[in-house]
């Protein structure tokens, strides 16, 4: 237990000083949360639906990787086929570009869809410099969840750990090179499904090296409009998720 406590402390000054050696920065805070434009939210959540009972298989780390508890609570992934990672890549950067203000963005990194299971921890963490300058993770399902799975993420602007919950149909946009991010508390809910897109200013792999420009700030105050009853989403009931509005109102993504 005790050389298990040193390799997790060891890893967090790790995770620190990676974090310390970004100095661009685009946001007051570093992160957002944002409504995800239905159309998309449905193409996904589709293939999700339908594709969930067989496409899962389990992530492989390392044996003595501490980021996730791999060991008690495995995530799993559902890879996707490369024109619909093309697709959905395609169509998250015109939002993240906008969030920080407007730069031009190169795709990098979207692995599939995410599901952790009750018990899953995640470590604080960075991500790599050269690739995953500004991210975003779309929550795509909730499933037994007893209470809420919040992520703590680091705010560039109070300089403090803060707890960020999600709604299915939210984005999180994070700067994920420079705010350190995880989820200490134990998944209490049956399983919790995401997907992240990571992108980088186009041309410029030496992007984190360059001086932080002018803090943007956003404007968020909840989807404006309702994705139906959470329960419905397991599947027991019904297959639909009723969108009231087809479209965020104007000024909003």
């Amino acid at each position: 237990a005790k050389q298990w406590k040193r390799a997790e402390d060891d890893l967090r000054k790790f995770e620190q000083n990676r974090a310390n050696r970004v100095r661009r920065t685009w946001t007051k805070r570093g992160y957002d949360r944002a409504p995800l434009p239905p159309a998309l939210f449905a193409d996904i959540a589709t293939y999700w639906y339908n594709n969930a009972a067989t496409c899962l298989v389990y992530e492989e780390w390392g044996a003595d990787s501490a980021h996730v508890n791999w060991w008690s609570a495995p995530p799993e992934m559902c890879y996707l086929p490369f024109g619909l990672k093309r697709r959905w890549h395609n169509a998250l950067r015109p939002l993240v570009e906008q969030w920080i203000g407007n730069v031009e963005l190169e795709d990098t990194d979207l692995y599939g869809l995410r599901r952790y299971t009750r018990g899953s921890t995640l470590m604080p963490h960075v991500d790599r410099e050269e690739t995953h300058a500004a991210s975003v993770i779309v929550n795509i399902g909730q499933y037994g969840m007893d209470e809420a799975w919040p992520l703590q993420i680091y705010d560039l602007h109070s300089g403090e750990m803060t707890n960020v919950t999600m709604e299915p149909g939210e984005l999180l946009f994070y700067e994920s090179a420079k705010c350190l991010h995880g989820r200490e508390v134990p998944l209490n809910g049956d399983s919790f499904v995401s997907l992240c897109a990571h992108y980088r200013p186009r041309d410029a792999p030496r992007w984190f090296l360059e001086e932080k420009t002018e803090a943007l700030e956003w404007d968020y105050s909840g989807l404006p409009y309702s994705l139906g009853d959470a329960e419905e989403q397991v599947g027991s009931k019904t297959r639909t998720f009723v969108v009231e509005n087809t479209s965020p109102a104007s000024g909003e993504l």
